[in-house]
């Protein structure tokens, strides 16, 4: 039985997305064929409920260093390590954490990572660390390609899918409601000049039902519980807020719960998976590199911050659901990764 300990630290931060992609990978083993561990800096309650199979351990240098002296392989798993426009905090944890493979002599390894930004590849020291890995499987193809550009190997990278699809395959969303819209926008610390024209020139449309969607339970800056606030009442008053994670329930009842809307726009990676998987006519506002990928894995269009309402409303009006062939493709890409991980692991 190997002893894998999960490296990336985001896990409880409050980001739906992150429970998606764990819950895929972990469905992928049985009780005999490996145990978890990780740390974290946010409070475990919540995934110690939803996520029995790890050792949620305390996110102290002391405590990363016990439990990486205690594992076989260290995974860095899902997410988006290639960002720094916003902060360095990623690339700040993922020296350290190979500082501590090193002195104990564990192996790195990623699986379903991306980037979130091309210029995250300009960092001499990310790409050191990256270096170091054994293996990596990323979600796409442009975080494949960037990092042979940038010197690994063909050897030590193979393309994988994001794990959350593994999650989506698994369990059923609900069925898409007619009529209604959802919102998911987040734009990471920054505002949105175009918030209040696109919501007002949506309030003419013919929508029953308008959904406010919040997949970040945290109150960030420029995140959809911080813009649902810079709305006057009328507005307030017109869209429905929905958290879209239940507390301390399974994956299966929240997705069981997700509000599939017939339409969907959305600045959230994870909410234009779901909106796929769930059949929305999607419109992805690519506010970075990471959407970019997901609205062309999805077939989504997508448009640049700064489109006009207009531009919005006509990109909505032809959109189309995205084909679930190619959702279950991603699924099947993605387990072939986790495979592929765990066949790496005992060899």
């Amino acid at each position: 039985m190997k002893r894998i300990h999960i490296g990336h630290h985001f896990y409880g931060s409050g980001n739906l997305g992150d429970d998606l992609m764990l819950d895929g990978f972990l469905s992928q083993f049985n009780s005999t064929e490996a145990t978890f561990s990780c740390c974290t800096p946010y409070k475990s309650s919540q995934l110690e409920n939803r996520f029995p199979q790890v050792n949620w351990l305390p996110y102290t240098i002391e405590e990363r260093l016990k439990a990486i002296q205690a594992s076989d392989i260290w995974l860095g798993l899902g997410g988006s390590p290639f960002q720094n426009s916003v902060s360095t905090w990623f690339t700040d944890h993922l020296i350290v954490e190979a500082n501590l493979c090193n002195t104990c002599s564990i192996p790195m390894l990623y699986l379903g990572i991306g980037a979130q930004e091309s210029d995250a590849f300009k960092d001499p020291r990310l790409i050191e660390v990256f270096t170091l890995s054994k293996h990596i499987w990323t979600r796409d193809e442009e975080t494949f390609d960037k990092l042979l550009k940038h010197g690994l190997p063909t050897q030590s990278v193979s393309i994988g899918s994001d794990l959350a699809h593994i999650c989506f395959s698994i369990h059923t969303l609900s069925s898409i409601k007619s009529q209604q819209i959802a919102a998911t926008l987040n734009f990471d610390y920054l505002d949105w000049e175009g918030l209040l024209p696109t919501l007002q020139s949506l309030e003419n449309s013919s929508y029953k039902e308008k959904i406010w969607l919040i997949q970040e339970t945290r109150n960030l800056k420029g995140s959809e519980q911080d813009l649902y606030k810079l709305l006057p009442p009328i507005l307030q008053k017109s869209w429905k807020p929905q958290f879209a994670d239940i507390p301390y329930k399974s994956m299966k009842e929240v997705l069981g719960n997700w509000p599939a809307s017939e339409w969907v726009i959305t600045s959230r990676y994870h909410t234009t998976l779901a909106s796929a998987w769930a059949g929305s006519k999607t419109v992805v506002l690519a506010i970075n590199d990471k959407l970019k990928n997901a609205a062309y894995d999805c077939d989504y269009p997508y448009l640049e911050k700064k489109a006009n309402p207009r531009e919005i409303i006509k990109a909505l009006e032809n959109s189309e659901p995205a084909k679930l062939a190619k959702m279950l493709s991603h699924a099947s890409v993605a387990k072939k990764a986790v495979n592929e991980f765990k066949a790496f692991i005992n060899q």
